[in-house]
């Protein structure tokens, strides 16, 4: 009995506790192994993009990463470690109304990173953009030779070779009075351009953007002391205009939130505390229900929400007074320290072990509406084994769960609770994964990592590229990379002693080089001169499906069966192997498709590819699909023939 089992919505890797459920979707589409690929929404997987680096964190300690969004739409990404601060973020986009002048020098500043030959100083207290600017415009020009070149001109060159994987830099360094532990809990929140950061053993830490740099203040509080010892407040969030401190040690399960703007004037009064009868006035709740239970995180929605290690609650959705503001029980489940993170109808929290990825998810239907606490992980808990250390939210273009381990693994969870969804996999590169920020950005959110790799701890981001308009010649797939742009096709690379020892992978214009050994003296040769080039370290993707469920005079388990021929539907994609195993495997795309010149790159592949495959005969029917070439690789669906054997 022949029968073909198509795969075209991809549920992650899911637990081997579930193999016997057949009769779930979660195994039905899910795979048992699913590296290095994005189960997409739209159907379909792909590999994950490669990512940039940025450079180093502060002396090479281990960081925590923070997002901070401002009020312009700007975002800068916080490395905390112990003792310091630096603030990281992109070069700044213009208008056309803005002077040409700043814009020329900007983009010259940007180009200089790109190109990697530029040595940037740090900013001061006080930064003076203009001076930097023009320093880094006027070597821009000494080291690429286009004196003669005019302002127009040069922003002609940055906009036809710069499109859009901004380079991002420290832009200022602060201290800080946070130790290695401390800085691991720490928990913030950002309204217009301030941001609190607060832990139970050091003071409420307030920065303030002022359009230049951060000012950092420790500020003193009226109504409430929570500068004192033990009366320091261990989370923090915003809601309806006030600020809201919880889960002191004195007080672990008291919520404190200030008094609401000045009606009049709209100022805010984040640091006044004082208590009262009026609407206004600052708010206090001690819920006795939580029995002495700490509360560990709290965040704004579309309610008022918090958790304690026994529960999840929330308010009762009303503007927060005095006299109006309550808390009820969600879920008897509990969560552990992490601060939350979530959209405007989704939080996502760590469960009370740590080693379960839960929701809190708004529900409307006919009977009311609410939220639903669910565990969001239950069908792929072997990943989370070792603990969740860190997590971040990512919404566009669809919602991911960025989660490390505290193995240093970094997960991913394709997400969409409605239409049943979470898709897991895991992401192993050549290092191990310590902290996580996503960065919401217009051309689509950007995943900020810290990644120990040897003696080194990088910061480095990913995007999700555009897999339908973006230009095949600027994909990057490669770990740790970078992007260097020549004015003149060249075959030597030069500068790139970070990867001596290292096995680096080249993208040049489109075309996949040989994988090269990278010695001490930070050269690499091309096959071909090349003037846009992706450098980095290699990965592979991989996928496994899961043991299907053959129609076949009852359940199929236990029946011996064979893949005799499998169908990819592919979406632009380079190289690939597929077979049983990686080493019965087959080169999927090895040909050069569509219209080919002599010594050019060759096009992506879209269409269907058929293999035929030599399968064992056994109960499982194994497949195997992989792809470790520095390129992108999209599978839209897959689809297995297989024989039965019903003796």
């Amino acid at each position: 009995m022949n029968i073909s089992l198509l795969y075209n919505t991809f549920m992650g890797e899911t637990s081997p506790l579930i193999a016997a459920r057949i009769d779930t979707p979660a195994h039905e589409m899910g795979a048992r192994r699913m590296e290095n690929m994005i189960p997409m929404l739209t159907g379909g997987i792909r590999k994950r993009p490669g990512t940039w680096f940025d450079g180093t964190t502060q002396d090479n300690k281990e960081a925590r990463l923070i997002d901070w969004l401002l009020s312009d739409g700007t975002v800068l990404i916080l490395e905390l470690t112990a003792g310091a601060i630096n603030l990281w973020r992109d070069s700044r986009e213009f208008s056309e109304d803005e002077d040409m002048t700043a814009r020329a020098n900007d983009h010259a500043d940007a180009l200089l990173q790109i190109t990697g030959m530029g040595d940037y100083p740090d900013l001061e207290e006080s930064p003076d953009d203009i001076a930097k600017a023009n320093h880094n415009a006027d070597e821009l020009i000494e080291l690429l030779g286009i004196a003669e070149l005019t302002e127009e001109e040069l922003i002609i060159l940055f906009e036809k070779h710069y499109t859009g994987k901004r380079p991002y830099r420290v832009i200022q360094k602060i201290i800080n009075r946070y130790t290695t532990k401390q800085m691991k809990s720490v928990h913030f929140a950002a309204s217009a351009n301030s941001l609190w950061l607060v832990h139970t053993e050091q003071r409420p830490m307030k920065l303030t953007w002022n359009g230049i740099y951060a000012v950092m203040t420790y500020p003193t509080f009226i109504g409430k002391d929570f500068t004192a010892e033990n009366n320091r407040p261990g989370a923090v969030a915003f809601d309806s205009g006030r600020l809201c401190f919880a889960g002191t040690i004195s007080e672990p399960n008291r919520i404190y939130m200030s008094r609401a703007p000045d009606s009049m004037t709209g100022t805010d009064r984040y640091t006044d505390f004082t208590a009262g009868e009026n609407p206004s006035d600052a708010i206090v709740l001690e819920e006795n229900d939580m029995h002495g239970s700490r509360i560990q995180w709290i965040a704004a929605s579309k309610h008022f929400l918090a958790a304690t290690e026994r529960a999840t609650w929330n308010d009762t959705g009303d503007i927060p007074t005095p006299a109006t503001f309550d808390m009820n029980i969600i879920e008897y489940a509990g969560s552990n320290e992490l601060q939350a993170r979530g959209t405007k109808e989704t939080m996502v929290y760590a469960g009370r072990s740590g080693k379960t990825l839960r929701a809190l998810v708004w529900n409307e239907n006919t009977q009311g509406s609410g939220y639903i606490d669910l565990d969001i992980s239950e069908q792929a808990a072997h990943l989370l084994g070792a603990g969740i250390k860190d997590f971040a939210v990512a919404d566009f273009p669809y919602p991911i769960i960025w989660i490390v381990t505290k193995a240093g693994e970094l997960i991913s969870c394709t997400i969409n609770i409605r239409g049943g969804v979470t898709a897991f996999a895991r992401h192993p590169t050549d290092g191990k994964v310590e902290a996580v920020a996503v960065a919401p950005q217009a051309i689509g959110d950007v995943v900020f990592l810290e990644v120990q790799r040897g003696k080194s701890r990088n910061i480095e981001h990913l995007t999700l590229e555009d897999l339908v308009n973006e230009d095949i010649e600027d994909s990057h797939y490669v770990d740790a990379g970078e992007k260097r742009i020549y004015i003149e096709p060249t075959a030597t690379i030069t500068d790139l002693q970070r990867f001596a020892g290292k096995t680096i992978r080249i993208f040049a214009d489109g075309a996949i080089e040989p994988p090269i050994k990278e010695s001490r003296d930070g050269k690499a040769q091309l096959q071909t001169a090349a003037a846009r080039v992706h450098i980095g370290l290699g990965y592979k993707a991989a996928f496994s499906p899961n043991e299907r469920q053959i129609p076949a005079n009852g359940t199929s388990i236990g029946k011996k069966r064979r893949i005799e021929k499998i169908i990819l539907k592919m979406y632009k994609s380079l190289g690939g192997r597929a077979g049983t195993t990686e080493g019965k495997s087959t080169e999927l795309i090895t040909q050069r498709f569509g219209s080919y010149k002599l010594g050019t790159a060759p096009e992506p592949f879209t269409g269907e590819i058929d293999i035929t495959v030599s399968g064992n005969i056994d109960t499982e029917g194994k497949l195997e699909v992989t792809q470790d070439e520095p390129a992108p690789f999209t599978m839209l669906a897959l689809v297995e023939r297989v024989a039965i054997l019903e003796a």
